[in-house]
C-alpha cells in the first residue's frame, strides 16, 4: 500500500509541475491579452505573449502527461525518474487504448485525461514497487514491470471504456438538472463542476450550462453580447460565483501558508488564480483532504448564491480570473463589478480564517 504521506507529496509535485504551466499561461495573457478572446496584436509585447500562450498549454491542456509523470515521480520510493518515466507509458496506453475501444462519441471527445493520468502513475507505482522487490538485475525488473504495466493499462482501457460513457451520461445529466436557470441550479452546478474539475470529468457539466448548441448556452450568451430580458434566466449565472473564490478566497489562504512556510510557491499559486483562474494547482494540494475539499467545492456554490443575491454578474472566457473579469466588463450582461470588491473581501477573509485554523494545527 502507498502511504498517505507520499500520496500528499506526489500531489505536491504535481501541483508543482501544474503551476510551472499556469505561469507560462498567465505572463502570455498579461502581454498578449487578445488572445483570450481569439484577437490578435502584432507588437513585440505581444509575440512574446504568445509563445509563452503556447508553452503553458503544452502541460495546462495535457493534464494527463504533467499528471502522470510528476504523481509516478512523488510516488516513487526515492524519487526514481524511471518511475516517472513508466507512469507515462501507463498514461499512453491508457490514452490509447480509450481512442481505441470508444466509438466516436461526445464521451470520447471528453475522455478524463486527467484521471487517466493518475490512475497511470499509481498502477504502475504498485506494480513498480512489487518488480523492484525481486532479486534481480535492475534492467530487467524495469522491463518486467513495463510489461506488466502495459498489460493492466490496456486492460484498464477496455473497461474504463466500458464504465466512462454510462458515467459520461449521468455527468450529462447532473448538468440538465443545474440548468434549469435557477439560482438552486447554479448552486449546484459551481459545487459540481469543481467536484468534477481536478479529474478532468467536468466537461459534459459544462457542455449542458455553458454551451448553447447542447445546452443552456450561460457563457454562450454572454460572450454574444445577449442580456437578461433575452433569455430566460440572469444571464452569467453559472459564472459569477467563480470570481470571489479565485481572485479572493485563494489568494488568501495561499499568502497565509506562504507566510508561516516560507514557500514562495504559495505566492505564485495565488497569483495565477488572481490573474487567469488558474486554480488547478490549489485544487491538487487540497484534493488529498477529502472533507476539506468538500468544504471547497461547496464554497463555490455559496459564492454563486451571495452572488445572485448582491446581483453580481461577470463571464469568463478562459479562466475566471482578472483577466476575464476586466473583459467581461463591457458586455450587456455585466452587472454590478464593483460587487466582487464585497464579495472577494468575504471569501478572503473565509479562507483566511480557515488556512490560518490549518497552519497552526501543523
Amino acid at each position: 500500500m502507498i502511504k498517505r504521506k507520499k500520496i500528499a507529496d506526489a500531489f505536491s509535485i504535481a501541483a508543482g509541475g501544474m503551476l510551472f504551466f499556469a505561469v507560462f499561461l498567465s505572463l502570455g495573457y498579461a502581454l498578449c491579452p487578445e488572445t483570450l478572446l481569439g484577437g490578435a496584436s502584432h507588437s513585440p509585447a505581444a509575440f512574446l505573449g504568445r509563445g509563452f500562450v503556447w508553452v503553458g498549454s503544452l502541460g495546462w491542456d495535457h493534464p494527463g502527461i504533467v499528471l502522470s509523470i510528476c504523481l509516478g515521480l512523488g510516488l516513487s520510493e526515492e524519487f526514481h525518474v524511471s518511475q516517472a518515466l513508466l507512469s507515462f507509458l501507463s498514461y499512453e496506453v491508457l490514452a490509447h487504448g480509450m481512442s481505441q475501444f470508444l466509438p466516436y462519441s461526445l464521451a470520447r471527445a471528453d475522455v478524463p485525461y486527467a484521471f487517466l493520468g493518475m490512475l497511470g502513475a499509481f498502477s504502475s507505482s504498485l506494480i513498480f514497487r512489487h518488480v523492484l522487490k525481486e532479486p534481480c538485475d535492475y534492467w530487467k525488473r524495469l522491463g518486467k514491470a513495463a510489461l506488466f504495466s502495459i498489460a493492466v493499462s490496456w486492460v484498464s482501457a477496455g473497461l474504463f471504456s466500458i464504465v466512462w460513457p454510462f458515467l459520461y451520461d449521468r455527468i450529462s445529466t447532473l448538468g440538465s438538472f443545474c440548468a434549469d436557470g435557477s439560482v438552486s441550479g447554479a448552486f449546484w452546478f459551481h459545487v459540481s463542476e469543481q467536484l468534477l474539475a481536478p479529474f478532468g470529468m467536468e466537461r459534459g457539466l459544462n457542455r449542458m450550462v455553458w454551451n448553447s448548441e447542447s445546452g443552456l448556452g450561460d457563457l454562450s450568451y454572454f460572450w454574444a453580447r445577449k442580456t437578461s430580458e433575452e433569455v430566460s434566466w440572469p444571464l452569467g449565472l453559472y459564472m459569477s460565483g467563480f470570481f470571489p473564490i479565485m481572485m479572493g478566497g485563494i489568494p488568501s489562504a495561499c499568502a497565509v501558508h506562504q507566510k508561516h512556510d516560507g514557500n514562495r510557491r504559495w505566492g505564485l499559486i495565488g497569483l495565477v488564480s488572481f490573474l487567469g483562474g488558474m486554480v488547478l494547482p490549489y485544487e491538487y494540494l487540497l484534493l488529498v483532504h477529502p472533507l476539506l475539499y468538500a468544504g471547497f467545492c461547496f464554497s463555490y456554490g455559496i459564492s454563486a448564491v451571495l452572488a445572485d443575491l448582491c446581483s453580481f454578474r461577470a463571464g469568463f472566457a478562459s479562466g475566471g480570473g482578472f483577466a476575464d473579469f476586466f473583459f467581461s466588463g463591457v458586455m450587456p450582461a455585466s452587472k454590478n463589478p464593483q460587487m466582487l470588491v464585497v464579495l472577494g473581501t468575504l471569501a478572503a477573509a473565509c479562507y483566511g480564517l480557515i488556512a490560518s485554523f490549518r497552519t497552526r494545527k501543523k
